[in-house]
């Protein structure tokens, strides 16, 4: 996908405006799907770094969340609001091949990745 194209072609879309200024990777997936372009996850995340860089110039803090029990709360007990970042479900739950690559490609919260690595710690 070329996310730099999409970004001249959405640049005008309010609620596109809207996603970025508020660091909201759910609405930007609405406003991908309402196009008809590729609005999973990945590609989603990606639009959103490149939109929030090339508009606003600051960057995406991607935290990873809990699901099951203690579903919505981050690893790193940053409170969840889209003014503390984008939030994406546990590699777990989203199926992926290898879980620890998708985290350190998607993940920007050191803190996050950091308890997330410590569980395949045998010392914990």
């Amino acid at each position: 996908m070329d996310y730099i194209k999409i970004h001249n072609m959405l640049i005008d879309d309010l609620a596109y405006q809207y996603s970025l200024e508020n660091n909201d990777l759910h609405n930007l997936r609405m406003v991908l799907r309402a196009y008809q372009l590729p609005f999973d996850y990945e590609e989603a995340t990606a639009q959103l770094h490149v939109g929030m860089d090339l508009f606003y110039r600051k960057q995406a803090k991607m935290h990873l969340t809990h699901t099951g029990y203690s579903a919505g709360s981050t690893y790193c007990g940053a409170p969840r609001g889209n003014d503390e970042g984008a939030h994406l479900s546990c590699a777990y739950q989203r199926s992926v091949p290898d879980p620890i690559e998708w985290i350190n490609k998607h993940i920007t919260c050191a803190d996050c990745r950091a308890v997330y690595m410590a569980s395949f710690d045998d010392e914990v």
